[in-house]
């Protein structure tokens, strides 16, 4: 086997970087940096060259962000972002734009949340369509986002599939493919382990479990 060697990638010392994600088309990490200077700590998204670890700001200008995503074809960015004195769970907002020749932010878009209104666990499918989950309804319900169509509702009923997103990268979801979801959702003080059809009118089937 071929000896390996890790690299460190970036230099600035003052820079930490987390909720990475992988950029095919261009080769770098997308990721969330937080910034140490005189000025005091800012928070911007940063795309990180793979090959030379050059540094490019994204976004900057809000507080927090969290969730820069780019889908399979390096076409387009979604992103989450909140200032103070909100917590993510009180409400962020969802960001969705396309990417350019160079990779750069062009036709940015709020599609979700509001100061008032959380969204959690932005994620492409492996059809690249923007699904999130979202309280609008006073109960996190994961949506579909779709060819700038108003977002579909997937789940309905007193149902929480979101979750108080202290940490980056938090998972309530996950596609097994194109159409069927396994998720884990919250209703009567008790957690149920589900998937969830998409072909025509979505399903939500909870999976049996001996656990309490």
């Amino acid at each position: 086997m071929e000896e390996q060697t890790i690299t460190r990638l970036t230099t600035a010392d003052n820079k930490r970087f987390a909720d990475l994600g992988y950029d095919r088309k261009f080769h770098r990490l997308i990721a969330i940096c937080e910034t140490h200077d005189d000025s005091g700590v800012s928070n911007s998204i940063v795309s990180i060259d793979i090959s030379s670890g050059e540094l490019t700001t994204l976004e900057q200008g809000n507080d927090f962000y969290a969730s820069p995503r780019p889908n399979a074809a390096g076409t387009s960015l979604c992103w989450q972002t909140w200032n103070h004195p909100n917590m993510p769970w009180d409400g962020n907002q969802l960001w969705l734009a396309t990417l350019d020749e160079n990779g750069l932010i062009q036709n940015s878009a709020h599609i979700a949340g509001a100061e008032d209104v959380s969204t959690f666990q932005p994620q492409w499918s492996p059809d690249d369509i923007l699904h999130y989950i979202s309280d609008d309804t006073g109960w996190w319900h994961l949506y579909r986002y779709a060819n700038d169509n108003p977002a579909q509702q997937l789940t309905h009923e007193n149902k929480e599939l979101g979750a108080p997103q202290w940490v980056f990268a938090q998972s309530t979801y996950a596609f097994i493919n194109s159409t069927t979801i396994i998720c884990r959702y919250l209703s009567h003080g008790k957690a149920t382990l589900a998937t969830l059809s998409l072909v025509e009118q979505p399903k939500l089937t909870p999976i049996e479990s001996e656990c309490p």
